[in-house]
């Protein structure tokens, strides 16, 4: 296997089993977001410093706007996405913070950045499929609703930080990640500074999955992620990009021992399938640069 693609795949199931290390810290959502944009930050800042590249692409002011811009977005999504983790699951949160690229192109197409495809209908129709069933008769603790909506929100967010990211161009993708992990870790810092619901983890384990999550699944994985996208075929880095949400569904059953009945399964599999789908519609375009 090529060294690109063995670093991506490694990439993709390190921020597929973020959820089960999540699990185990007994600290609210904010916080460990906190923590996991904190360390990652330093983490990769330190790789960027040591680094033996020392050309790295000109990063212009406008662009670091953005990016911290970015980060902000990304900062209330993993926040948003940590809450839903404690409420509807690990498996189910992922899959719905992965209805982001499909907001993405529906954004586009009404801002008339992409032509209209039918295909993105029938996207549409089988996400809002697999999440009444995802839902199911969870309903009755009145959990099923508001974790929904924490999961869809983070997907939302996810979909406007793809959008500004477009708008920065190209650059080292080191220095581009450095910069919206500073803009997550400022939001999120100023939301607990607001709501004061910052909760200082008291065990050992948790202090272990905090730094686990932090240096290794952020820093080790952006870094990873971003040094191996550039030599990887674009069409091959989005459809493969879907076996984080698969893994993240993967270890919550295996770890987490998640239940997850046949309507559950559906669910899931219908919003995976229109994910794929959307990629579908877009990979011509990208065929084409």
């Amino acid at each position: 296997m090529q060294t690109p693609l063995l670093q991506y795949l490694s990439a993709l199931l390190l921020f597929g089993s973020n959820g089960v290390i999540a699990s185990h810290i007994q600290a609210d959502s904010l916080t460990i977001v906190f923590f996991r944009t904190t360390l990652g930050f330093f983490g990769l800042l330190l790789v960027h410093l040591l680094s033996s590249k020392s050309k790295h692409a000109a990063t212009e002011t406008k662009q670091i706007g953005l990016l911290v811009q970015s980060g902000v977005y990304m900062g209330l999504g993993w926040a948003s996405l940590y809450k839903a983790y404690t409420l509807i699951g690990v498996g189910v949160s992922s899959l719905l913070y992965y209805t982001g690229p499909i907001i993405v192109l529906v954004v586009s197409i009404v801002r008339k950045k992409e032509p209209y495809n039918h295909r993105i209908l029938v996207a549409c129709l089988l996400v809002i499929m697999g999440m009444l069933l995802i839902q199911g008769d969870a309903d009755l603790q009145g959990k099923s609703t508001q974790g929904m909506l924490y999961g869809l929100f983070s997907g939302c967010m996810y979909a406007v930080m793809v959008l500004t990211n477009r708008q920065v161009g190209k650059g080292s993708g080191l220095v581009h990640t450095l910069c919206q992990l500073g803009g997550s870790t400022l939001v999120v810092t100023l939301v607990i500074f607001l709501s004061h619901r910052f909760t200082y983890p008291q065990t050992a384990v948790s202090w272990l999955n905090i730094l686990v999550l932090g240096l290794g699944n952020t820093a080790l994985g952006c870094f990873l992620y971003f040094n191996s996208i550039a030599a990887l075929p674009l069409k091959s880095v989005a459809i493969l990009g879907y076996l984080e949400p698969v893994s993240a569904v993967f270890f919550s059953i295996l770890f987490l021992k998640e239940s997850f009945g046949l309507e559950k399964l559906i669910g899931c599999a219908c919003i995976v399938l229109a994910a794929l789908w959307t990629e579908r519609i877009k990979s011509p375009r990208y065929t084409e640069v």
